[in-house]
């Protein structure tokens, strides 16, 4: 079994959405990076503490208008772990 990793999002950002529920957004987003991190090789934005001690996430996620927020989280997830370099999936 791995180290345990601990992951804080500090902001999420949601401009242009003034609609979406962001607790939804929020809890899709948990579950897109908890579901990776068990499933896919760790990126190598987090192979070491030192690296990881402070990240900048992605730039801007375009999204249709009127997506779902389960959609949203699950696409700033994606773009999120891409920006780590995971490996897309």
């Amino acid at each position: 079994m791995g180290r345990p990793i601990r992951l804080h999002v500090e902001e999420l950002v949601l401009h242009g959405l003034p609609q979406i529920d962001a607790t939804r957004v929020a809890d899709a987003l948990q579950r897109e990076l908890r579901w990776r991190l068990a499933e896919l090789e760790l990126p190598s934005g987090l192979s070491t503490p030192a690296r990881a001690e402070h990240l900048v996430a992605p730039g801007p996620v375009v999204v249709e208008g009127g997506a779902r927020p389960e959609s949203v989280g699950r696409q700033v997830g994606q773009a999120l772990w891409r920006s780590l370099g995971g490996v897309a999936r």
